[in-house]
């Protein structure tokens, strides 16, 4: 028996950070949603699955675009023609309480009430009865458990919680239905198909299994990588399988470019087109990137300071424009100027006066250099020598505090030249 799990739809979302970019795909974007959606239904048909199940968040706002709920239902249709059941929840975004329409799916579309949780049971899947229980959100913010409420396991079935929530402890969501993993095991599912989180995350994976498929289209940057939904493989009452396919159409990336002294403008966009070239090819298709830049770079002060930013990004357009189907969301510098040792060590304040005394340290001989550390780190070794021993950190090796002291050198130096720059 197998089915696909999906959730974090957001159909007909729109998506953020190129609308303003020249040559953006503005219709590729716009419908960017909804393609990744007819995805999901191309491979529920292709994999032949017995049935799917969405967690919640199928659309971006409530059902109140009556032609956005029909477009939807007649793609439904689809899987009624191949005899795939669908089974959804309503999320925060949209839950039943922002409805202003009472509006009938296919007869193959189950949706959950809103106001207890509810089982529907499928007959002889493979030899095997499945119950899928869940409850759709009421109002867009539910701050109870839900999932304390849901019924107990039905006795010889493969048991499916469908639950849109946020875990507890997870301070990156708003606490929307609440609960926690131990909560879920104790349960007595089989599997416990969730949404609300839009990376895919494997929260438990033995007994029962928990799981976010993640979202099915990247919205804006912070949603980058490969989006998507899992088919689960079902053998007697055990999970064999998971699989994750990929439905996005646009798929977001994250670019870090880092930079020495010696780069200049070419050997950036030397550095940049080719890495662009490795995501496109990666990906195998269409590609929102921001480029980070970072590092000790000699342009610096032109990038950050003479305006030469928009230069650069315009010149960075044109490499994804020839690479096509490529658009550069945003760049972000980072960078700080080039670190001149010598002249930081010879200035009168803190950082040179701290340089002078490394220096001191350094050009010392052993015996002066080892009662100095010992000074400074005997405490340390007293109360945790051993453990420094097993980690191979030898406190009394008067070569390995010279390597540690030149090393501090460049951290302190660099640590006063970004606080001085701003970055």
């Amino acid at each position: 028996m197998r089915f696909l799990h999906a959730a974090d739809v957001h159909l007909d979302a729109p998506l953020r950070g190129l609308e303003a970019r020249e040559g953006a795909p503005v219709e590729e974007l716009r419908t960017a949603t909804r393609r990744a959606f007819q995805h999901l239904l191309a491979l529920a048909l292709r994999e032949q699955v017995d049935f799917v199940v969405i967690a919640g968040d199928l659309f971006d706002g409530d059902y109140s675009d009556v032609r956005s709920w029909a477009w939807t239902a007649k793609e439904f249709q689809s899987l009624a023609q191949a005899g795939i059941r669908v089974f959804l929840i309503r999320g925060n975004h949209d839950s039943l309480g922002g409805s202003s329409r009472q509006l009938r799916w296919p007869e193959n579309v189950h949706e959950f009430r809103g106001d207890r949780p509810d089982t529907r049971i499928l007959k002889h899947l493979g030899h095997l009865d499945v119950a899928v229980h869940g409850q759709s959100f009421p109002a867009r913010a539910v701050t109870e458990d839900l999932a304390a409420g849901y019924p107990d396991p039905v006795p010889g079935a493969f048991n499916i919680g469908l639950l849109h929530t946020s875990l507890s402890g997870d301070a990156e969501h708003e606490p929307y239905a609440p609960t926690r993993p131990e909560v879920l095991k104790l349960k007595g599912y089989d599997y416990w198909a969730l949404g609300h989180i839009h990376t895919l995350r494997r929260v438990h994976e033995d007994g029962p299994v928990i799981l976010y498929p993640g979202c099915t289209q990247g919205r804006h940057v912070h949603e980058r990588g490969e989006k998507g939904c899992v088919i689960v493989t079902v053998e007697g009452r055990g999970v064999r399988d998971v699989t994750f396919h990929a439905l996005d159409v646009v798929r977001w990336e994250r670019l870090t470019i880092d930079l020495g002294p010696d780069d200049d403008r070419d050997a950036l966009l030397d550095r940049a087109e080719q890495r662009l070239a490795d995501l496109q090819a990666a990906a195998g298709r269409p590609l929102a990137v921001r480029v980070v830049l970072r590092g000790r770079y000699r342009a610096h002060h032109a990038l950050v300071v003479e305006g030469g930013l928009a230069d650069l990004r315009d010149q960075l357009d044109v490499i994804a424009h020839g690479l096509g189907a490529v658009w550069i969301e945003h760049v972000e510098v980072r960078t700080s100027p080039p670190l001149d040792l010598n002249q930081r060590r010879a200035a009168e304040d803190l950082v040179g006066e701290l340089l002078r005394d490394l220096d001191r340290l350094q050009s010392g001989d052993g015996d002066d250099l080892a009662a100095v550390m010992e000074e400074a780190l005997g405490p340390l070794r007293h109360r945790a020598g051993r453990e420094l021993q097993q980690a191979g950190l030898r406190l009394s090796d008067s070569e390995v505090m010279r390597q540690w002291l030149a090393q501090a050198e460049g951290l302190i130096a660099d640590a006063f030249a970004n606080l001085e720059s701003g970055a």
